[in-house]
């Protein structure tokens, strides 16, 4: 029973690697990016491409929470800490964006020839 096991483990741990030597062919990158900034790069569009609607989206919602609080101050400060946090999150969406342009633009001012988008 104990080498069954040690030769299945075996088979699962070496297979990868003998199909690969017989078809002659090397692991192909499987994400279909050159590099890790490419990546990262696509990543962050991403993450802006849908950020920027559920922020318009937020700020559309705490704007219905400041009609709602009808000038009750409890649900006024409800409605102002999320704005405040709305606030913040676009500055962290959009920002990242801006600081991720301004470090490229650096770079290639620098005289690198590092791809920036």
């Amino acid at each position: 029973m104990k080498n069954l096991r040690k030769i299945f483990i075996f088979t699962l741990i070496f297979t990868p690697y003998a199909l690969v030597g017989a078809t002659g062919s090397g692991l192909g990158n499987p994400i279909g990016y050159a590099s890790i900034q490419a990546l990262l790069t696509a990543i962050l569009d991403i993450v802006v491409k849908i950020g920027v609607p559920v922020l318009v989206l937020a700020l559309v919602w705490v704007g219905f929470m400041f009609v709602k609080a009808q000038g009750v101050p409890a649900e006024l400060e409800t409605a102002k800490k999320a704005f405040f946090y709305t606030c913040i999150g676009a500055g962290v969406v959009l920002g990242a964006k801006v600081i991720q342009e301004a470090l490229c633009a650096t770079i290639q001012g620098l005289g690198s020839t590092l791809p920036c988008s």
